[in-house]
């Protein structure tokens, strides 16, 4: 019997600790301005997310819909507070539209170019047909 209290005092004390872990993450991410989510909070206080789901699904899911209408200012814009892999998402298609925006200059400067050289040859064949011309209206005896 003794050896089976000493089971469920280290279980108890362990299940307080995790939960301590939790609530001390929650309020450091609301401390911090950083948006509470699932995956944040679990990672922050080392458990995992079935843990929270099981345990702290209304807290966290409470606090969730609160941050996700905080909104921060950024270079002068309000913004809403997002998590880390949020970030990363949007850095991501940031970055590819930035590389195929760049793609797409590239192209167009390289038809630009072509258009240009396609005009100055064309302006050469005018300058050459005007001179045709002039010569043609001169008088015989002047050319």
């Amino acid at each position: 019997m003794n050896r089976l209290s000493g089971i469920e005092r280290t279980r108890k004390a362990l299940s307080a600790e995790k939960r301590r872990s939790v609530e001390d993450a929650i309020h450091a991410l609301a401390r911090e301005g950083h948006p509470i989510a699932f995956r944040t909070v679990a990672r922050r206080a080392r458990v995992s997310r079935v843990y929270l789901y099981k345990n702290f699904r209304t807290e966290i899911s409470g606090d969730r819909e609160v941050t996700r209408a905080d909104r921060k200012l950024v270079d002068g814009k309000l913004v809403p507070l997002r998590t880390m892999e949020e970030y990363r998402h949007l850095e991501a298609v940031i970055r590819n539209k930035l590389e195929r925006t760049e793609i797409e200059n590239r192209k167009l400067r390289e038809e630009l170019s072509s258009v240009k050289l396609a005009l100055e040859r064309e302006r050469g064949k005018s300058e050459h047909w005007r001179q045709q011309y002039e010569m043609a209206l001169r008088p015989k005896s002047v050319r």
